[in-house]
């Protein structure tokens, strides 16, 4: 699995559903130097929105490519089911967390 770092542009926040959505990656150069080329990018949805690669946070429950980029919509899990995704939940919410990383497999 081949990894990307971008930053997560937010358009809306919906406090009481918890859903994000926005542009998860867009086709200009992250800061790892890299550019990840949208066109013909499949999904297969939902997708796991998981906190550092590892720790499930949520649903990516839409996924759509157009000349911005990824656009997504995230759900984000419920307020109660742990500390740590009520945590998460805030620091996205304040815009401490502005980026993210996504997951690729390359098909032939």
């Amino acid at each position: 699995m081949n990894r990307g770092y971008s930053w997560l542009s937010v358009r809306s926040i919906d406090e009481d559903k918890r859903i994000i959505e926005g542009i998860a990656t867009t086709p200009t150069q992250a800061r790892d130097g890299d550019v990840l080329e949208t066109d013909g990018i499949q999904f297969k949805l939902p997708l796991p929105f998981l906190w550092r690669h590892k720790d499930p946070l949520g649903n990516v429950t839409q996924a759509s490519v157009g000349p911005d980029g990824i656009a997504v919509r995230i759900q984000v899990g419920a307020a109660g089911i742990s500390p740590a995704i009520d945590e998460q939940w805030r620091m996205i919410k304040a815009g401490i967390v502005r980026g993210l990383s996504i997951g690729w497999r390359t098909l032939e």
